[in-house]
């Protein structure tokens, strides 16, 4: 099985890398070199190049065949190659042979070789160390070993000691394949360097694919293609003839040579690793006699060390032939079995071969447990996840619920997926976890954790958040300050906690909670840093098949912290975390599942304050192919309207926001609370515009000791010109529960009520501090909220009194934005406003009222002023918006959201 016994040896290239291994830092000899790799690797061609290099032309060589030395001991057999040329041969005393050895190497003069070829015959801890103490013993002297297996040489003992060339170093790279067959003369082909690529470098599989290319005619290059070119590889095909033969050929040799070696290499095709203790199940023998059989196979090169870890996998050459022939030797039932029980062995160096082995065998229950416990790992590989998922029905579906919160989970984010799969696939996700929950309610179960997730989110996607928040809120409170869930049955193993502590904390948010949201992003945030940490100091080890990615997940946690301090009100921390966001992104990619539309949010907020229009339109292309199922729609529409409402005033921004609502279908949205907030927000606008029957009519269907819905209310009293009650109603509310939003709101119309009751103090002390937060957070978008004329009168007063001065902030709101507060009408104004309807003309209205047309044309201009409108008709439209007049129809206002229940 030499590659020179498959090709002429003067098409054999010479491969300086490998030679080059040979040589220390000066260009001599490497005392101690190793050849260690198994049949077929190249050794002997190697060493023949050796031989022939500059670097042993002055070297004398003696060179050792294992299999002639076989039954001696090393002693003898150097003896006798040493003493080749002596005219009497050397007794066969071991201890003669031993003391003549030593003497005779200890008095060497000039360079010289020891070539010790199939040394695998020899190889025993005894005289793997008398090899290393020869070599020491003279520095003229040098060993190079040739061996499919050693015992001590390749350890970790003497690395120091010894260079070892293995089978990775040995095998042809795709440029070495390349050069090989231009010099072979053959011709380049699509089905040629698809062979290369399943022969994976193994020499001896490279050259029996040449040999067959030589031997009959091959396909055409394609145009432009020159040998030694990389020519993209077709989609995976049947194994070449020539690997085809190699495998059969090593079945031959092996139903003579070792039988049960040849069941466990079937067997192992079947399988993408096994074990020791697998093999030995195969086979009924114990492990000590089966790990002869393995060493077997490996020396004969079909079997591969696992590169982690204690386990085996068949070489890729044969890989494609074996299974077809294992089929037909092994009944359905064993090979069933077999793949199972390889499954069980991979669920943790490589849970995701084991998922998608137990999805084909249907052990669904198997495969949801490994999912569950590597959610994000497996996840992480999506379009394989999502094919291995795609065959299972309703019915598998919901009796496991977490291989549809898998489903779900990758079809969410997939903007080519139509909504209504995805929908149906979220239900079948909830409902199947209420049931597994009502059946096994037990907590100790593995998966009791992650069905009461699929619960939570399910509420959530429906609109229950306070059913969800109490899910989310229950699940947080078993959690440990590392992030991983309490009691020897619910700890997580990290591939599942990413997936989790988002999902607990989008909830939290999505509910109002905004602590809890902001604590467990934090955890992630840590988490992942923790991760990444690890995997930079594990850089070399850990296990191979590890898929997460800590970087999108710190994504998510950031995206997710910058929504929480920018909605609080925090805009300027919220920036800085926004920021780091967008650099951890565009180094690892965005976060899985739509986490990453938590920074779009952020963004499109803050085009406002920052004002720049940019950020909101990156925002919108970036979230518009998903806009049929993101949660936070409410919050990119309030920030379009509040966009348009900064550049074109408050009658511009209600029509845009009613415009975003229409273009939503809310059934298919749960909002959580951001229903009610959506509703505040309109309430807003309306009341700052002067409709003060919609604010009423949206304020009175919200609860009542909301702390917001108690600033709109207050806010609405301002507008009104009630200061009085204004006051009353924001001193009510303690500073303590608020956030940095609401305490802004609350000093600014504290200040102005009480500027308005001559409260002169407590104004320009509520002033203060409300100047004080603004500019700490950034947040200048709250003076757009309040009426600016006495908000300036107030700040010019501040500043001239020497309390503070804040009239720079607040002239930075843009004219088109600036709020406008109608002043109340006198009863005699509210008489003429009447009026306007009743008898329009001056005449008519003097004759009813009683008055002279003078004195009513006074009113009316006064009523104009106060409303600040132009004429008799636009004063009719405002004050019917103000609920000064009840006209039946006379409103132009579409209804407001209704806030969810």
């Amino acid at each position: 099985m030499r590659t020179n016994s498959a090709l002429p040896s003067g098409s054999l290239i010479i491969r300086e890398r490998l030679l080059r291994r040979f040589e220390d830092a000066t260009g001599q000899l490497i005392p101690f070199v190793v050849l260690n790799a198994p049949a077929g690797s190249g050794k002997s061609t190697l060493a023949t190049q050796l031989l022939r290099s500059p670097l042993l032309e002055q070297f004398r060589v003696y060179s050792i065949h294992g299999a002639s030395a076989r039954g001696q001991s090393i002693w003898h057999s150097l003896g006798r190659c040493l003493a080749a040329a002596e005219p009497a041969p050397l007794p066969d005393d071991d201890a003669y042979s031993r003391e003549w050895v030593h003497a005779r190497i200890s008095a060497l003069t000039e360079p010289t070789l020891l070539l010790l070829d199939d040394y695998h015959g020899m190889t025993t801890a005894e005289h793997d160390r008398a090899l290393l103490a020869l070599g020491e013993s003279n520095p003229h002297f040098h060993v190079c070993v040739l061996a499919r297996s050693v015992r001590v040489l390749d350890g970790p003992l003497y690395m120091h000691r010894v260079r070892v060339i293995d089978r990775n170093e040995l095998a042809f790279t795709a440029e070495e394949s390349l050069d090989l067959a231009a010099q072979s003369g053959v011709e380049l082909s699509a089905g040629l360097t698809e062979a290369f690529s399943q022969a994976d470098g193994w020499p001896v599989a490279v050259a029996a694919v040449l040999r067959t290319a030589h031997e009959t005619e091959n396909a055409p290059r394609r145009d432009g293609a020159r040998i030694g070119e990389s020519i993209p590889a077709p989609a995976p095909v049947a194994a070449h003839p020539a690997l085809q033969r190699v495998a059969i050929d090593i079945l031959d040799v092996l139903r003579e040579l070792d039988p049960h070696a040849r069941v466990v290499l079937l067997g192992a095709s079947l399988v993408g690793s096994f074990s020791l203790d697998h093999a030995a199940e195969l086979i009924g023998k114990p492990a000590a006699r089966t790990q002869s059989h393995i060493d077997t196979l490996l020396q004969l090169g079909v079997l591969v060390r696992l590169a982690h870890g204690a386990g085996y996998r068949v070489h890729p050459s044969v890989r494609a032939t074996l299974p077809d022939i294992a089929a037909q030797e092994f009944s359905t039932s064993k090979r069933k079995a077999l793949v199972l029980r390889a499954a069980q062995e991979m669920e943790k160096s490589n849970p995701f071969d084991a998922f998608r082995i137990y999805l084909r065998s249907s052990s669904l229950a198997a495969a949801e447990t490994v999912l569950w416990s590597n959610f994000t790992a497996i996840t992480d590989r999506s379009d394989a996840c999502l094919a291995a998922l795609s065959p299972l029905n309703d019915a598998e579906l919901f009796a496991h619920p977490t291989l549809a919160a898998a489903r779900f989970f990758l079809e969410f984010e997939s903007s080519t997926v139509a909504p209504k799969r995805f929908w149906h696939t979220s239900q079948l996700s909830h409902a199947g976890a209420q049931r597994r929950l009502k059946l096994n309610p037990d907590p100790a179960d593995p998966l009791h954790i992650g069905h009461r997730m699929q619960v939570m989110i399910g509420e959530r996607m429906q609109g229950n958040a306070p059913a969800a928040l109490a899910i989310a809120q229950d699940i947080e409170a078993r959690l440990t300050s590392h992030g991983r869930l309490e009691g020897p049955d619910l700890r997580t193993s990290g591939n599942n906690e990413p997936v989790l502590l988002e999902e607990l904390a989008f909830t939290a948010f999505m509910g109002g909670d905004s602590a809890l949201a902001r604590r467990v992003w934090q955890r992630l945030s840590i988490l992942m840093e923790q991760m990444s940490e690890r995997a930079s100091s594990d850089s070399s080890g850990g296990a191979p098949h590890a898929t997460l990615r800590p970087g999108p997940w710190q994504h998510a946690a950031l995206s997710g912290l910058a929504l929480v301090e920018s909605n609080e009100g925090d805009f300027r921390r919220g920036a800085e975390l926004l920021a780091h966001s967008d650099q951890v992104r565009d180094e690892y990619g965005p976060a899985p599942g739509l986490a990453w539309v938590n920074a779009e949010i952020v963004r499109a907020h803050h085009a406002y304050e920052f004002r720049r229009p940019d950020l909101l339109r990156q925002a919108i292309e970036r979230t518009l192919p998903w806009c049929d199922r993101i949660e936070q729609w409410p919050m990119l529409i309030m920030a379009e309207a509040e966009s348009v409402r900064y550049q074109r005033g408050t009658d511009w921004a209600l029509p845009q926001l009613r415009a975003g609502i229409a273009q939503i279908e809310r059934e298919r949205h749960g909002v959580g609370v951001w229903g009610g907030y959506l509703a505040l927000y309109q309430a807003m606008l309306h009341a700052t515009s002067g409709n003060f029957a919609a604010s009423k009519q949206i304020m009175d269907a919200l609860p009542a000791r909301n702390p917001f819905v108690q600033i709109g209310r207050a806010r609405f009293a301002l507008f009104q010109g009630n200061n009085v009650q204004a006051l009353l109603l924001i001193q009510r509310l303690g500073p303590a529960a608020l956030n940095l939003r609401q305490q802004i709101d609350r000093f600014l119309i504290a200040a102005i009520a009480a500027w308005a009751c001559g409260r002169t103090e407590e104004a320009f002390d509520t002033l203060r501090s409300a100047g004080e937060l603004i500019s700490r957070c950034q947040l200048s978008m709250m003076l757009r909220s309040v009426p600016f004329e006495p908000l300036a009168e107030l700040a010019a007063a501040a500043r001239d009194a020497g309390v503070c001065d804040v009239v720079a902030l607040i002239n930075s709101v843009p004219e088109l934005a600036r709020c406008v507060m109608r002043e109340s009408l006198t009863q005699m104004e509210q008489r003429s406003l009447e009026s306007m309807i009743t008898h329009p003309s001056l005449a008519d209205a003097a004759v009813a009222l009683a008055i002279a047309p003078a004195t009513v044309k006074r009113h009316r201009l006064t009523v104009y002023r106060k409303l600040k409108v132009g004429g008799r008709e636009e004063a009719i439209l405002q004050a019917t918006r103000m609920g000064l007049l009840q006209r039946p129809g006379s409103s132009d206002e579409k209804g407001p959201v209704t806030p969810p229940t």
